[in-house]
């Protein structure tokens, strides 16, 4: 055989050799990408159930939360601060109604079908859905402002039993009450409480961004002052972080009037 031939079955063994590899590579390659892709995948359905599941854990903390927090009696007239009022001395601010809720809407509407799948977790008897529009408890008929992060609500709904009597003269600038406008108004300000079995006070900040109704809304924004005519009634919400209190902490809250004058 010639030194060309030679030359030529080398050359062609080799290129055969070099198609078989990157062939092989190729393969290999399309293996790898495909696994990663799985990967990928499952990496991300993962992530998925993983943030359902905080969801769902989130959701059932608030539940626990609310149905630790006994309300105080109603039906009563409410007292000062007792840092204020040791003796507790009732005002004529008539407590009608009180009870605890929240509220928590994670995910926005409308869904789309990836989100959906992703709202629905599966376990040993078959799966727990999430409901459309989030979790909540909004108890009677209290009118509260909706948020994506969770909130615990505290609804009071007070009535104004002072009357025109109750203003003195108009001079007067301890009275609960006025007529500046022509009509006997009072200026009042709550503030809601949590407290261990102990009777410890446990501090709940409030969460931010939660807007102050107008002055005409039948509903007020707990800590904020409003305004009340003799025999009015209005709704107070207070809202609280609950990331700032304790779930197994918290045994009832108490609602007090920290300040009241008038207007």
């Amino acid at each position: 055989m010639s030194s060309k031939s030679l030359s030529t079955i080398i050359i062609v063994s080799l290129v055969l050799s070099l198609a078989f590899t990157l062939t092989i590579a190729v393969l290999e390659f399309n293996n790898a990408s495909s696994l990663q892709s799985i990967v990928n995948e499952q990496e991300k359905l993962i992530l998925e159930r993983g943030k359902v599941i905080s969801w769902l854990d989130t959701a059932l903390n608030l539940t626990q939360l609310t149905c630790n927090m006994k309300p105080p009696n109603v039906s009563r007239y409410l007292t000062r601060l007792p840092e204020t009022d040791p003796q507790g001395t009732p005002t004529k601010i008539y407590i009608d109604s009180t009870e605890p809720g929240y509220s928590y809407d994670p995910y926005t509407w409308p869904f789309n079908a990836e989100l959906r799948n992703a709202l629905v977790v599966p376990i040993d008897n078959g799966s727990i859905r999430l409901p459309d529009f989030g979790w909540s408890y909004l108890p009677g008929n209290y009118s509260i402002s909706m948020s994506e992060d969770p909130l615990v609500m505290i609804g009071v709904t007070v009535r104004n039993d002072y009357a025109p009597a109750d203003a003195g003269n108009g001079t007067e600038l301890g009275a609960p009450i006025g007529n500046r406008t022509g009509s006997y108004i009072s200026l009042i300000n709550l503030t809601a409480r949590l407290y261990d079995k102990s009777g410890n006070i446990i501090q709940a900040a409030e969460p931010k961004g939660i807007p102050a109704p107008t002055a005409s809304s039948p509903t007020a924004k707990g800590g904020l002052a409003f305004l009340l005519g003799s025999g009015q009634t209005k709704q107070v919400i207070f809202y609280l972080s609950p990331s700032t209190i304790g779930i197994d902490d918290v045994d009832h809250y108490e609602i007090y009037v920290s300040s009241l004058s008038a207007y």
